[in-house]
């Protein structure tokens, strides 16, 4: 898989953290993906993609559906209604660095700006393609439900980049509620999140 061109949304309206979109020649099929136990997260990557799920016992998540997945070892596991998580999670838990990401292989999508899937990717892939990723012109400080605030314009030369920030776990999501073995409140996770590298290498992130 490779990044064809990507753009930050900075949600510039909102408080959310800043993701990335990206568009890649071609999604690898998730029925190939191989995976790796560790306690009870379940993690694979194929080509850049990531793939994973938190699970100890048969649960309620996916509205309790099958997942039949390859792995590592060359046998073969049925989770029953597994959890879904974060990379944060997997981050934490000492597999290969990723991120959290809205993906297409679709070039209309591409085009119109919608119908991404949500999905998470290696920072290796990124770190990649960092020179064909968009940071737009400028960043609104502020909004008030009415009119644009003041705007920090990225001066020319400004790069993408990626930022790393630790944070306190908040568990694998409902997981948690589930199983005693899941990253629990209070656990480190490492996220990897959109920042821009202006002229001279100061790193600028949206507070």
């Amino acid at each position: 898989m490779r990044i064809i061109a990507g753009k930050v949304d900075w949600y510039q309206e909102y408080a959310n953290r800043p993701q990335l979109r990206l568009f890649v020649d071609e999604i690898p099929n998730r029925d190939d993906m191989v995976y790796t136990k560790k306690d009870g997260l379940y993690f694979s990557e194929l080509d850049g993609l990531v793939s994973f799920f938190s699970y100890d016992r048969p649960g309620q998540g996916f509205s309790g559906s099958g997942y039949t997945l390859d792995m590592d070892d060359g046998t073969i596991v049925v989770l029953s209604g597994p959890w879904s998580s974060r990379a944060g999670c997997m981050n934490g838990a000492g597999f290969t660095p990723c991120l959290d990401v809205s993906l297409t292989d679709d070039e209309r999508a591409w085009a119109k700006g919608y119908t991404f899937l949500s999905s998470t990717v290696t920072k290796e892939l990124v770190d990649e393609a960092r020179d064909r990723i968009e940071i737009g012109e400028y960043f609104v400080r502020s909004w008030n439900g009415k009119e644009r605030g003041d705007r920090f314009y990225f001066p020319p030369g400004s790069k993408f980049t990626l930022v790393s920030r630790n944070r306190k776990s908040r568990g694998t999501d409902m997981s948690a509620q589930q199983s005693n073995s899941m990253p629990s409140s209070g656990d480190e996770e490492t996220v990897y999140e959109p920042a821009v590298e202006l002229y001279g290498g100061e790193i600028w992130t949206k507070e």
